[in-house]
């Protein structure tokens, strides 16, 4: 019968040591690797917000075109999505369209800033809302229908 000491010089089996070493080692690279993949996850996702109010303003000015920001609507003289010569809507990121009533939430992260202005609220809860009085849009990320920027 082998002992453990005679295992240790084995020359075909992998020793008690060598076995831990290679589960430190392996679990070493898994760690690196989750934290590669995560670290590279939100490196892209960093753009998300900047990239989607620049979706929102172009899909606006192509909508503008048809008389009104908001999709479906011509923009006529009963346009509801316009108060004092000013169109208000709201981008849905979820169907990349501007629409008259407040989408659910998708901002990525906690600030978010337009045109150097800053704007704070939990991830998930704020959408873009887009203004445009005829010459100029105007964006601001809102929750629940109130500006929170500062």
């Amino acid at each position: 019968m082998q002992t453990p000491s005679h295992k240790l010089n084995s020359p075909h089996a992998l020793s008690l040591i060598e076995t831990i070493c290679l589960l430190c080692f392996t679990a070493t690279a898994l760690a690196l690797l989750a934290t590669a993949i995560t670290s590279y996850t939100r490196s892209v996702k960093i753009g998300n917000d900047r990239l989607m109010v620049e979706t929102a303003q172009r899909v606006a000015s192509l909508n503008s075109i048809d008389g009104c920001i908001v999709k479906g609507c011509d923009g006529g003289s009963a346009c509801p999505h316009t108060q004092n010569g000013v169109q208000t809507g709201y981008f849905d990121h979820d169907t990349n369209t501007i629409t008259g009533e407040i989408p659910r939430g998708y901002n990525e992260y906690h600030t978010m800033e337009i045109d150097g202005r800053t704007f704070e609220g939990k991830a998930g809860t704020m959408v873009i809302r887009i203004e445009y009085d005829g010459t100029d849009y105007t964006l601001s990320w809102v929750r629940e229908g109130y500006n929170a920027g500062r």
